[in-house]
């Protein structure tokens, strides 16, 4: 018994562009979701969860941790970043790590949790209370705005129901767009956060702002804080980072002006919400380039990315000079006095900088010496820590001459660190991202002896680090259905891992459950590419069994130079390529060389062959494709008494011009 499966017509299809000559179809993306109907169009409550199976067939995505990591008094280890979402965005995550560097299973979805309100959600900082609950911070897209974004979790990571809205509060801070970048918690359970927002009223020029603002522990406005809660100030348009000091004064470190001409700033704010104008002679703020500057003279642009008050209550801030070309980037640190002015005993008058090609530094901390510990990113693709001395120079018994690099192996590179924090016994954590050579971001964790050795004991593997890849957002997709004869059914569509995309055939009883005597428990996923082919670019979008239950999918491939060839894949029953098909179970077709060949719908004959239509380009007209038919033998050769140039194609092969861009 053989069925012609094709997935019909799509309104929406959303492919990546791979051909400079020709136009190509888009692709729906979403999880693989099938459903069947009764008679009476309702949802059958027999198959699958009350008619619906989704399979989650494999789901690395692309992970990342932000500005905040802390190690709980326990020794557990709270990292806060993003999963990114290949169709809907991000997702805020949290992530909980055992003292040993595993994770910890019993927190959340076995170790960590994800919070999906809805699409585009990015976390910037986080902090952890005095009863244990966690506060992430960020935004998100909603209500046609970009939004600050509050969650707080309990510490189990479920969220705090008694917050906000469910665990939940978005405000606009009275604007169209705002972001939260920090966070801190005062003794009394206040939360006190900074950020940016695009200012569009009447009192001050339209434009970004820093703004600080204060919620009560139940996550309403503090109206008594500021103006009803909030604080805008012209002092800077962007806070990254907060601290609260002895006093109860919030400690903003940001930036003020554009990014090319912008000024690394430190301001001040009483416990009420007001400019503190003891602070720098009446300014509030204080503001540096780390004494850098351009080969023209001028101050170079800075950002200060992060800040922390030392013993003493002086004021340490952390950040870079980007956009310097010809010169390099430098990171750069800064020390104020509680008055507010450079402290002339660090540094060079009160500042240093390190200056390198892709130097960032984003994450601070201070150990009980006084040393400054910086989280950094090396010539863009090392994952480090420097360690300054309490006089701000470069601690030479730390790592190599100050600087302590973190090499997670060949597999990765652009390894990037953004957060740093100090555990009770000195050793020292890193957070951030590595990225793999399919670029895609996984969260990882190091951690470091007080000397800048590695931390052997920490980690999975034993070398210091972990590597972390959610399995929560891959582009599992499936674009064609076939029923077995004896009623199970078969899919087949694309998966997208960290290795690229595959070819994805699954497998359910008739009941919705996966068959588990096929492939790796229900689904086989193959990886159709290979020397000349484009590894991320591989969709099966039709699938057909013939009369003795072996599957046939059909799809396409790219190669790597450009163009795209039909590609057919056939499996045995039990879910293992037949390799007596085509080359050990799979066969290319390049209609027309360089030119766009997709197969869109397959069907099997009586006696074996198979029938594949699709498209392909005009061979004369790389701009413009015609409905294409091919014919294959059973054993996968084109079928040379099919087809030919009389037909405008060639031998197994017809193409047809129907007029405009034609589809199969």
């Amino acid at each position: 018994m053989s069925f012609f499966a094709t997935r019909g017509r799509r309104a929406l299809r959303r492919r990546l562009s791979h051909l400079s000559s020709a136009t190509l179809p888009g692709r729906l993306e979403s999880l693989e979701q099938r459903a069947l109907l009764t008679a009476g169009i309702a949802l059958d409550p027999t198959f699958g969860s009350g008619g619906l199976v989704t399979t989650d067939i494999i789901g690395p995505s692309s992970d990342s941790a932000t500005k905040i990591a802390i190690t709980q008094p326990d020794g557990k280890i709270l990292v806060a970043g993003n999963a990114q979402q290949p169709v809907a965005g991000n997702r805020f995550l949290l992530v909980r790590y055992d003292a040993d560097g595993s994770l910890y299973t019993t927190f959340g979805n076995a170790g960590f949790v994800t919070s999906n309100f809805g699409d585009h959600w990015n976390a910037y900082g986080m902090t952890v209370d005095g009863s244990g609950h966690i506060v992430v911070v960020g935004d998100a897209f909603l209500n046609g705005g970009e939004w600050t974004a509050i969650v707080e979790y309990n510490s189990d990571g479920s969220l705090n129901q008694s917050f906000g809205s469910s665990g939940l509060v978005t405000t606009g801070i009275g604007n169209v767009i705002a972001t939260a970048r920090g966070v801190a918690v005062d003794p009394a359970g206040n939360i006190d956060i900074t950020g940016d927002t695009l200012y569009q009223g009447t009192q001050m020029p339209h434009g970004y702002y820093l703004f600080v603002a204060r919620f009560k522990p139940g996550g309403t406005l503090d109206t008594t804080f500021g103006n009803g809660g909030d604080a805008l100030s012209n002092v800077g348009t962007y806070g990254n980072a907060i601290a609260l000091d002895a006093a109860g004064n919030l400690v903003v470190a940001g930036q003020n002006g554009s990014a090319g001409n912008s000024q690394a700033i430190v301001a001040r704010f009483t416990s009420s919400g007001a400019l503190d104008l003891t602070f720098n002679g009446g300014q509030g703020y204080a503001a540096t380039n780390f004494g850098v500057t351009n080969t023209n003279g001028a101050p170079a642009p800075a950002v200060a990315n992060a800040v922390a008050i030392d013993a003493n209550q002086e004021i340490v801030v952390a950040g870079d000079t980007p956009n310097t070309y010809p010169q390099p980037e430098a990171i750069g640190l800064a020390r104020y006095t509680t008055l507010g002015t450079l402290d002339p005993t660090f540094g060079s008058g009160g500042q240093t900088a390190i200056g390198a090609v892709g130097n960032t530094a984003h994450g601070l901390a201070i150990d009980p010496a006084g040393n400054i510990l910086v989280a950094a990113t090396i010539s863009s693709q090392k994952f480090a820590a420097l360690r300054f001395t309490p006089g701000g120079a470069l601690d030479s018994g730390f790592g190599a001459r100050g600087e302590a690099d973190v090499n997670f192996g060949s597999s990765y590179f652009s390894n990037q660190a953004f957060s740093v924090a100090l555990t009770s016994a000195g050793q020292i954590l890193l957070a951030g991202q590595v990225n793999n050579a399919r670029n895609m971001n996984h969260l990882a964790v190091a951690r470091l002896n007080s000397n800048g050795a590695i931390d052997n004991s920490f980690g999975p593997n034993n070398n210091g680090t972990a590597v972390s890849d959610f399995q929560i957002s891959a582009l599992n997709l499936a674009h064609g259905v076939a029923l077995q004869g004896d009623g199970k059914i078969v899919t087949a569509g694309d998966d997208y891992p960290s290795s690229g995309r595959l070819f994805t055939v699954s497998r359910y009883n008739a009941d919705g459950t996966p068959d588990v005597s096929f492939g790796g428990g229900g689904t086989v996923t193959t990886d159709m590419t290979g020397g000349t082919y484009n590894d991320s670019i591989e969709y099966a979008d039709a699938v057909a069994i013939d009369g003795q239950q072996q599957i046939v999918v059909a799809g396409q491939v790219a190669h790597i130079g450009g163009g795209t060839d039909i590609a057919l894949a056939r499996y045995k029953s039990d879910g293992t390529l037949d390799v007596s098909f085509g080359n050990n179970g799979i066969v290319f077709t390049s209609l027309v060389p360089g030119g766009a060949n997709e197969a869109r719908a397959v069907a099997i004959l009586a006696n074996g062959d198979i029938l594949v239509g699709g498209i392909t380009t005009d061979g004369q007209d790389n701009n413009h494709s015609n409905f294409a038919l091919v014919r294959y033998t059973s054993n996968g050769q084109l079928d040379a008494t099919f087809g030919g140039t009389a037909f405008g194609g060639g031998p197994g092969w017809v193409q047809t011009d129907f007029g405009g861009a034609d589809r199969a």
